[in-house]
């Protein structure tokens, strides 16, 4: 099953499930996804926010466990029905 990072990152941030994101420097940051860009995600933390590069991620871990085939046919499902709304506002 092929999932891509930026689906994970999306249903964590939409389902608000805290997450421990592991850093190639051997640092670690927990928190929140408040925001994703092309290159950078937002974390919120009790304490600051954090502006992540993807790149420096080794690892994510939800503070709980996720379906992952759920996940995948869950967040397609939505992007499709965003997908098809925006088309029918253009119209």
């Amino acid at each position: 099953m092929l999932l891509y990072f930026d689906i994970i990152l999306q249903y964590v941030e939409h389902q608000e499930i805290t997450c421990k994101f592991i850093l190639s420097s051997d640092k670690s940051v927990i928190g929140k996804v408040v925001g994703r860009e092309q290159y950078m995600i937002y974390v919120d933390t009790e304490k600051r926010n954090h502006f992540i590069p993807k790149h420096a991620i080794v690892d994510v871990i939800p503070e709980k466990k996720l379906d992952l085939k759920e996940v995948k046919e869950e967040v397609l499902a939505y992007n499709r029905e965003q997908k098809e709304k925006k088309q029918m506002q253009r119209t």
